[in-house]
């Protein structure tokens, strides 16, 4: 199983509780009929703070770096390590708990979209194919006060700032880093500089599709006739999965 524990990758209190992930149908499409599911680079994403450390971790490695009497370049090699290894860091995203109006208009910013159902441990279980996938709860924190761990090249692509805590974030990562695990107390040669021209926007790493979802939840906003389009869609590509109305949708009672 690619499947790889990490401390730093944690799983959730309940490992049976929902995740879900918001898409438009053209990539519940493209998982269907590839078996596979799209991890995206994580320089590509949105937010620039992705693989980033706080500012207290900043001043963290000032003094370490004062007691170690570290050169100019041994200082910009390991920042360097830090904005490389975001190009070696590929990143599936879900969201945990119940469903958010705030991810629908998000992620699915158009009204037949979709919510791919799954659990931590379903989607842990799906995993296929030979690359090291780890799975974890995302943390939220304040980067202007609060440190992160800054020993590990995983742990800051699972943590956030603190106004990404509504995602409720639960992320499968691959990292392509061979031959570097831990950071040294000092700055280390960088084997990642050549990374971003060679490395691809994205990967596919294969899965189990019955295994991964569960149900597939409707747009509250979606017209009733799309069940039958996200139905049609499953059954060519050899699929019988529950498809479910949003718990969203619905009219008010007053």
């Amino acid at each position: 199983m690619p499947f790889s524990d990490n401390p730093y990758a944690k799983a959730p209190d309940d490992g049976n509780a929902q995740i879900l992930r918001y898409v438009n149908l053209e990539k519940l499409m493209s998982l269907l009929a590839n078996g596979a599911l799209y991890f995206a680079r994580s320089d590509q994403f949105t937010d620039a703070f992705e693989g980033s450390v706080t500012l207290a971790n900043l001043r963290s490695r000032e003094v370490t770096i004062q007691e170690e009497d570290a050169t100019a370049d041994e200082v910009a090699q390991r920042e360097d390590i830090g904005r490389d290894l975001r190009c070696a860091t590929f990143i599936n995203c879900w969201a945990a708990g119940p469903e958010s109006v705030a991810m629908w208009r998000l992620y699915s910013r158009e009204e037949n979209s979709v919510a791919i159902e799954s659990s931590y441990a379903g989607l842990k279980s799906a995993l296929g194919g030979e690359r090291r996938v780890f799975v974890g709860t995302v943390a939220y924190a304040d980067y202007r006060a609060e440190s992160i761990p800054d020993n590990n090249l995983l742990a800051p692509f699972l943590y956030k700032r603190i106004g990404f805590a509504y995602e409720r974030e639960v992320r499968a990562i691959v990292q392509d880093v061979a031959g570097v695990a831990v950071f040294e107390r000092r700055p280390v040669p960088s084997l990642l500089g050549h990374l971003c021209s060679t490395e691809p926007l994205g990967i596919s790493v294969p899965v189990d599709v019955r295994r991964l979802i569960a149900r597939v939840r409707l747009s509250p906003v979606t017209q009733p006739w799309y069940r039958e389009v996200v139905e049609s869609v499953m059954a060519k590509y050899g699929y019988d999965l529950k498809v479910v109305q949003s718990d969203l949708a619905g009219e008010p009672v007053f």
